[in-house]
């Protein structure tokens, strides 16, 4: 039996893309969360928008959306059985969708790096983006060197 949360309780975000540093801020957030009592969220923003996705050319690439997400909530029930974890798939862009949807949330955490370094010239650093924006506070983790 699922339990459903209750209104006023804990929530820990966490940004989670399939990359190593989001795998890392995954496994933090997990064992925050038990530390805590609190429950997570697993947010994983789509690099589609949900028009482009609705089109028939694209129907592959939402499979694979869905996938990264359903990998990362499998990884915290697979290593942190006691942890009340959902997932949700967020529009892009990624940082902006991020803020919003932890407004409620007692903390978010992300990776460090999900992009490559290419990408993130171009869009800019999520991460970055969250820690100014944020409304909650925000933890970054870096994968260890």
């Amino acid at each position: 039996m699922v339990e459903e949360r209750q209104a006023d309780a804990p929530v820990v975000v966490v940004g989670f893309d399939g990359s190593k540093d989001s795998r890392r801020a995954l496994e933090w957030a997990a064992a925050e969360c038990e530390l805590r009592g609190s429950a997570l969220t697993v947010l994983h923003a789509d690099r589609w928008t949900p028009a482009a996705l609705g089109l028939p050319a694209f129907h592959e690439e939402a499979g694979i959306e869905e996938d990264v997400l359903a990998r990362g909530v499998g990884l915290v029930r697979q290593g942190h059985p006691t942890v009340d974890v959902t997932g949700r798939r967020i529009a892009p862009p990624p940082g902006e969708s991020l803020v919003a949807d932890a407004g409620h949330a007692s903390l978010l955490v992300l990776g460090s790096r999900g992009l490559g370094r290419i990408q993130q010239v171009a869009m800019g650093s999520v991460s970055r983006y969250c820690v100014e924006h944020a409304h909650c506070p925000a933890v970054v983790v870096r994968v260890d060197a």
